[in-house]
């Protein structure tokens, strides 16, 4: 009887041990998502108010990045199964446009970062064991 319990109690000690790495896994990703929000946001108003040499602007998304964007776009419709022009309004929403051509193109590394997040976001959980 003893021995039954001691094996439950040691179960049950190995799942909360899981559990909890997975919650500090989960954790260190919101941590890592908000800092890079944090920076999208600063990146995205320090471009309104003086890219391109102080002139307002930034140059916007070049036609190889933008064709780019579309082929992300498309997988990701494929994968989440949301219709490619919701996920068009959450890229314009994310970066505060009113067009996705009108992305600062020296922000392409963020939006291939939010393909990633959303991509991952999409993803069934994966529980290690």
């Amino acid at each position: 009887m003893f021995g039954a319990l001691r094996d439950i109690r040691q179960e049950e000690r190995a799942r909360d041990e899981r559990l909890a790495r997975q919650q500090r896994e989960q954790t260190r990703r919101v941590e890592a998502m908000e800092a890079w929000l944090t920076s999208l946001e600063r990146q995205v108003a320090a471009s309104g108010q003086g890219g391109a040499g102080g002139l307002g602007w930034s140059p916007a998304l070049s036609a190889a990045h933008l064709a780019d964007l579309r082929a992300l776009l498309r997988s990701l419709e494929r994968t989440t199964g949301s219709p490619q022009t919701a996920l068009e309004q959450e890229v314009i929403d994310t970066f505060g446009v009113a067009a996705i051509n009108a992305i600062p193109d020296d922000l392409w590394h963020h939006v291939l970062a939010w393909y990633c997040w959303r991509a991952q976001e999409s993803a069934p959980p994966r529980f290690n064991q």
